[in-house]
């Protein structure tokens, strides 16, 4: 469906079909900066797109290596290996595109 470039994006985690229908995931070294990202795209392949890109400003959440979830709020979490107030992960939550 699709074919990751760039360095470093090796996606790990397991994907997640959300309410709108498209497949979420994240990447632990993707992004705009290589800490990590939280993708969107539609069962065919099409329209993929990077929906969060980590960042190294001090206690924001990298690195995700895991799943996501989609809460009763509609919002996805997920966690982190790294970043967060003592660099040893966080969870958070990326408000539906």
């Amino acid at each position: 469906l699709h074919s990751f470039t760039g360095p470093r994006a090796n996606p790990e985690s397991a994907l997640i079909q959300a309410k709108d229908g498209a497949l979420y995931g994240t990447t632990p070294f993707g992004g705009s900066v290589s800490l990590g990202s939280v993708f969107k795209l539609k069962n065919d392949g099409k329209d993929f797109q990077v929906i969060h890109s980590f960042a190294a400003s001090p206690g924001e959440a990298r690195g995700p290596h895991a799943a996501l979830l989609q809460a009763t709020d509609g919002a996805l979490y997920g966690t982190t290996t790294e970043g967060g107030d003592a660099n040893q992960g966080a969870i958070f939550r990326i408000r539906m595109p």
